[in-house]
């Protein structure tokens, strides 16, 4: 579990200077699903990670993938911790999301708003 979360923080703060000129501290805006293997970025803001890495992150949950998709494919949140199927959905449409990694056994991804999108 410590590792699983460890690998989070760790994509999470590759995903913000991929987005972020280092100059930049905006809030990372994550979006998480409410499920029980979503958890890990919840145990990582109560730990403090994501402050001992210099993000200012801002949590939004969502309790099915569509939505979740259609507010990264807006603009509306940065980074996604979601189930693949709505991700490729959304990709193949053109939006200008990019998988990062595979987050579990089950099928969820995380994703990230490419570091030229706007919205």
């Amino acid at each position: 579990m410590r590792n699983l979360l460890m690998l989070w923080v760790v994509m999470l703060s590759l995903s913000a200077m991929m987005l972020y000129a280092p100059e930049e501290k905006p809030d990372l805006r994550i979006g998480v699903l409410k499920t029980v293997d979503a958890i890990h970025p919840y145990v990582a803001e109560a730990q403090g990670f994501y402050k001992a890495e210099g993000l200012n992150v801002r949590l939004y949950s969502f309790s099915t993938s569509p939505p979740l998709a259609e507010a990264i494919a807006a603009g509306e949140i940065d980074i996604a911790y979601i189930s693949f199927a709505p991700t490729a959905t959304w990709i193949s449409k053109g939006v200008d999301m990019k998988i990062i990694s595979g987050a579990s056994r089950g099928g969820d991804v995380v994703c990230a708003r490419e570091a030229n999108a706007t919205g």
